[in-house]
């Protein structure tokens, strides 16, 4: 049976209908923009739980996640499953979805794409910049991500962080980590090997940070991505608009993507604070404290944070203190990479506008 129609039942009693469209019942609900909570989409954290009252879902992966009891009272994990039939569900750790407005069938559609390696550029710190040409244009807002696979290597998600006019040819920039399958399959300089796309993913998008006069960006590492692609849309779409950005650094040769970021500084509404994570005597540096250190006031600020999970947990640990935060706009991507993902280092409770993923 083709595009399920999944209906979501709310605690209040409220039904919202909508189409399967993605690989999983999880890929379905964000595509159309239903406020699902969830952290790292592979059926480890439990936090994507549903429960079935009609119809039948299809498992795309072992999971061992669920308790007995709960497999005994159907409770599935949406980011683990796809429907069979059609579907009514409700999830249980549900988050606050009033007045939202779901896209159209057309405007959620995920696809799929082959796409080809035409550039593996390796810059300092096992950084890569990738460029792939795609069998078709991406439909793609900025702050969205692809899933990345192959033959050999399960699906991994990296962040679009910018593209061509028409939006066939796509960059990521990825960091090659030890052990790590699909940055590793980076690090081989696979030009011309051709690679399988899916998405795009990702609710927490361009639109969210119009809704605040200044934009506060933090980042570490390759949470640049995301970021310079939300920056260039601002630039090129809302010129005036207000933007700060804050950068951790290892070291100096973090700066990877200068020719870009010399392009944020040239605009008179971009200010860019550069801050090294230890300081001459080798101690870390609290992004929370730099935070703090920094601002007094946040009612002016919508927030996007990229980078590790820790370091998304530790930037909202700071801008918590500070006065008139709003956790309704922190938007954040945390990254896991592989290996390193699990029940302690991801959020305990999942937050509006927060989601973590595997990358590597």
């Amino acid at each position: 049976m083709a595009n399920e129609k999944i209906t979501i039942l709310e605690k209040d009693g409220k039904e919202h209908d909508i189409v399967h469209v993605g690989k999983t019942i999880l890929d379905s609900a964000l595509a159309f923009q239903f406020p699902v909570p969830y952290q790292c989409r592979q059926g480890d954290c439990g936090t994507c739980k549903a429960k079935l009252m009609e119809g039948e879902v299809t498992y795309i992966r072992n999971v061992t996640t669920l308790t007995d009891d709960e497999i005994t009272d159907n409770v599935f994990l949406a980011c683990s499953c796809c429907p069979k039939t059609d579907l009514k569900i409700s999830f249980l750790n549900s988050q606050d979805a009033d007045n939202i407005i779901l896209k159209s069938e057309k405007e959620a559609m995920i696809s799929s794409y082959d796409a080809t390696i035409t550039s593996c550029e390796k810059l300092p710190q096992n950084i890569y910049i990738i460029w792939l040409k795609l069998d078709k244009p991406l439909n793609y807002k900025a702050g969205q991500y692809l899933d990345f696979s192959t033959d050999t290597i399960k699906s991994r998600s990296f962040s679009i962080a910018s593209s061509n006019d028409d939006k066939t040819e796509i960059e990521f920039q990825v960091r090659h980590y030890a052990g790590g399958e699909m940055s590793g399959f980076f690090a081989s300089n696979p030009i011309g090997q051709k690679i399988s796309l899916s998405g795009p993913f990702g609710s927490l998008t361009y639109e969210h940070i119009m809704t605040k006069p200044k934009l506060l960006a933090l980042c570490a590492g390759v949470g640049f991505s995301p970021v310079k692609n939300i920056i260039l849309q601002l630039l090129k779409e809302n010129p005036n608009h207000h933007i700060e950005m804050i950068y951790i650094l290892r070291n100096d040769e973090d700066i990877y993507d200068k020719e870009t970021i010399d392009k944020f500084q040239q605009a008179k509404n971009v200010q860019i604070t550069y801050q090294n994570r230890r300081d001459s005597a080798g101690n870390v540096y609290d992004i929370s404290k730099i935070l703090v250190d920094k601002y007094n006031d946040l009612s002016d600020y919508a927030i996007y944070c990229a980078g590790s999970v820790n370091f998304v947990n530790n930037a909202r640990e700071g801008l918590q203190t500070i006065n008139n935060y709003d956790e309704d706009y922190f938007y954040a991507d945390g990254f896991s990479a592989t290996g390193d993902h699990d029940d302690t280092t991801l959020p305990k409770k999942s937050k509006k506008g927060f989601f973590s993923r595997l990358f590597s």
